[in-house]
């Protein structure tokens, strides 16, 4: 009886310091939250529009010399720099050119020695009394008309060099090659256009504006450009140029605005949105998510950071707005 009795109170100890240790368990750990500051929002947006980025500046690139192409190294889409070689022409003819120029400064160079020497000759001679005036002045124009023909050979041997390197098309800044024109053994003329390079580094956002709203748009308009898939991606902008015409199919006046520090995501091509906003009195924005709407009732979640902490306050929304919320109840800045 007393080992059973020592059994049960074993047991019953057992027992309890196991309902101890369950009443003592770690509690869990708190849950992370997103949160975002509020800052009062001084603007509006009145009309958007969808837009590309496109180049300011667009260059015809050409050949200076008639030939056939001969090598395209550059293709539709590609990024090129100062100085790449775009195509190139047979240079056969300008090769025997520059040849034949090189040959006529050579003859000049030997004709200009024989003139020099002889013209010398007929000054010492001429000092000694040995010799008319009229026959050193005849030597002395001929040395001069001597060294006009090796200038002129020189000269057309210069020309022959620029001829050969214009076979040679190269690009005159950093961009990108919009359109291709010319192909391997297409002859081409001089200044027909090959390709079409946009400048990367002058960018700028381009939209179709009705003609109904755009007075709107006045030269020096200020703007906001977004990223189409990230409309976190923005950038200001200022209406640069008005088209003076509506196009003839949509009614619409093309509007071209200057970007201010355009991010790397805006690559040419790249759809944007182009809001036109005006000044209001602040108010203040939420995201949606951060809304608890229970019961007919809103409120929107307050988190305290140093506590560790989330509460509801009660709020008036008066308009929505996408992914965001416009607040009747000014919460204070930093929220």
């Amino acid at each position: 009886m007393k080992r059973l009795a020592a059994s049960a109170a074993l047991l019953a100890a057992s027992l309890l310091a196991g309902c101890g240790e369950e009443k003592k368990a770690e509690a869990p750990p708190p849950r992370p939250v997103l949160t975002v500051a509020v800052e009062p929002r001084a603007e509006r947006v009145v009309a958007t529009f969808a837009g590309t980025i496109a180049p300011r500046y667009l260059t015809t690139a050409g050949f200076r010399v008639p030939g056939r192409i001969a090598t395209r190294t550059a293709n539709l889409g590609d990024v090129i720099r100062k100085g790449d070689t775009l195509a190139v022409l047979d240079d056969t003819a300008q090769a025997i050119q520059l040849r034949i120029a090189e040959a006529d400064v050579a003859n000049a160079e030997a004709v200009l020695r024989n003139a020099v020497a002889t013209a010398e000759r007929q000054r010492v001679l001429l000092g000694q009394g040995n010799t008319p005036v009229a026959t050193y002045e005849i030597a002395d124009r001929n040395r001069q008309a001597a060294q006009a023909r090796l200038d002129q050979a020189l000269a057309a041997r210069q020309s022959a060099r620029d001829q050969l390197s214009f076979t040679r098309l190269t690009a005159d800044f950093d961009g990108v090659v919009s359109a291709v024109t010319g192909e391997v053994g297409q002859v081409v003329a001089p200044g027909q256009g090959v390709f079409t390079l946009a400048r990367a580094d002058a960018r700028e956002a381009v939209v179709d504006v009705p003609s109904s709203l755009i007075e709107r748009f006045a030269a020096g308009t200020a703007v906001l450009v977004a990223f189409d898939r990230d409309r976190s991606v923005t950038a200001p902008g200022r209406v640069r140029e008005v088209a003076p015409e509506a196009d003839a199919m949509t009614r619409t006046r093309r509007v071209r605005i200057e970007l201010d520090a355009p991010p790397v995501a805006f690559r040419l091509g790249t759809t944007v949105v182009v809001s036109l906003v005006e000044a209001i009195k602040p108010v203040i924005d939420v995201p949606a998510s951060a809304l608890r709407e229970k019961d007919g009732a809103t409120a929107v979640w307050i988190a305290d950071p140093k506590a560790g902490t989330v509460s509801l306050k009660p709020v008036t929304v008066v308009e929505r707005t996408g992914p965001r919320v416009t607040l009747a109840d000014a919460l204070a800045p930093g929220t």
